[in-house]
């Protein structure tokens, strides 16, 4: 008789590839997705694979306070656990300390069938050491490659950690829409004109890490943009936080709806 030996945690993926062979229902699935909002953007396909490969699967994201709106307005089934990212990602040494020692707190002994962190740097999967998961998948360097793959959309990235596929059998993904409703406030200044409305954000390029100038289209460069689609009939609405309010000077002498800092982010997805 052949005995053979198998490590626990060997055991446990053998298990977890055998459910994904045969199929299972009410999966637990816990994803660490924080920001930046583009970014949660490019993952949220990723809950539509996983319902379509797991049926009536619960899952658990753990998202920053900046982006937990969005992510419940695209599904409110959801569990969301929401976490403060500018102590997390930009606080003092104990403002880091005390954020992770919430999460673990937060996670400690849950047992998820499959731990999801999407994201490449590998600091981010200190969040789940309290977490019992049958399978980790998540981004970084395998085999030597980087992972996500550079030059590849990333949305197609997020779902190869659900699906596993890629090539042509990969699955192609789709972005949810978002079931909010116009803030009245909004809905007031937007009234009386049935012209087709273009949203502009001068001020982006920022996040809790960093405000990158070089990746920022130049304000003026917007005007000129908003310019030509007044001309063409259309109306146009800049947008963005109060820390945006420098752009407006380029603005001046347009007809433009000024929403900086009238809305939140679920405001301005509606």
């Amino acid at each position: 008789m052949l005995y053979v030996a198998v490590t626990k945690d060997a055991a446990q993926r053998s298990i977890w590839t055998f459910y994904e062979t045969v199929g299972l229902n009410n999966v637990d699935i816990l994803i660490i997705k924080i920001g930046a909002i583009g970014d949660v953007v490019m993952a949220l396909p990723m809950v539509d694979a996983i319902n379509k490969k797991f049926p009536g699967s619960h899952i658990t994201w753990i998202c920053g306070e900046t982006v937990s709106t969005l992510i419940k307005a695209c599904n409110s089934s959801i569990n969301i656990i929401s976490i403060d990212e500018k102590k997390l990602l930009g606080g003092t040494i104990v403002e880091k300390l005390l954020s992770l020692a919430g999460i673990w707190k937060t996670l400690f002994a849950r047992r998820f069938d499959l731990v999801i962190t999407a994201h490449g740097d590998c600091r981010y999967r200190l969040l789940t050491l309290t977490v019992r998961g049958k399978e980790r998948r998540g981004f970084g360097i395998r085999n030597g490659r980087r992972w996500p793959v550079p030059g590849r959309h990333h949305m197609s990235e997020y779902l190869r950690l659900v699906t596993k596929l890629d090539g042509p059998d990969a699955a192609q993904g789709e972005l949810p829409v978002p079931q909010v409703a116009l803030p009245e406030h909004i809905k007031y200044e937007m009234s009386g004109s049935s012209s087709p409305l273009v949203a502009l954000a001068p001020g982006g390029a920022k996040n809790v890490l960093r405000d990158d100038a070089v990746r920022r289209w130049p304000a003026e460069k917007y005007a000129a943009l908003a310019e030509m689609l007044i001309r063409d009939g259309m109306r146009v609405a800049i947008t963005g936080a109060l820390s945006d309010m420098w752009v407006m000077e380029s603005f001046r002498e347009l007809k433009v709806l000024n929403f900086i800092g009238k809305t939140d982010l679920r405001g301005l997805i509606a």
